[in-house]
């Protein structure tokens, strides 16, 4: 028997029809389904335009929000504007003497004026005059 498997093994092989030998040092060729290429791409393309729609559309929120800002800021600069020039209206000081005058009842004191006469002297006089 063991003369009978020694003759087995010796003889070669055959290979059917549709199959063929590839030795080691050969690569094996893979064919590329030029449909699942196109399926895939198709997928990868129609993604990059969702994400480029999406982007657009967050780009446009983003610039009305800022239009929206630049109207709240130049109300507010306005509000700011009319305040400052209703506080220095109040703080005149011509307003204060007029509420003085008016609602309090009260009186400006009198002017005091002063005339220097005889620059060249060594002392100067000074005369009073009350209006």
């Amino acid at each position: 028997m063991a003369a009978i498997s020694l003759k087995r093994q010796a003889k070669p092989r055959r290979t059917p029809r549709n199959l063929r030998l590839v030795k080691k040092s050969q690569k094996r060729q893979v064919k590329v389904s030029y449909f699942k290429l196109f399926i895939v791409s198709s997928y990868v393309i129609a993604a990059l335009c969702c994400l480029k729609v999406a982007q657009f559309a967050l780009f446009n929120q983003y610039c009305l929000e800022s239009q929206e800002l630049k109207v709240e800021i130049s109300k507010a600069k306005q509000a700011q504007q009319e305040l400052a020039t209703a506080k220095m209206i109040l703080k005149s000081p011509n307003r204060i003497e007029s509420i003085a005058t008016a609602k309090l009842k009260m009186i400006s004191p009198k002017t005091k004026s002063y005339i220097i006469y005889g620059q060249n002297k060594p002392q100067n006089k000074l005369a009073y005059l009350n209006h």
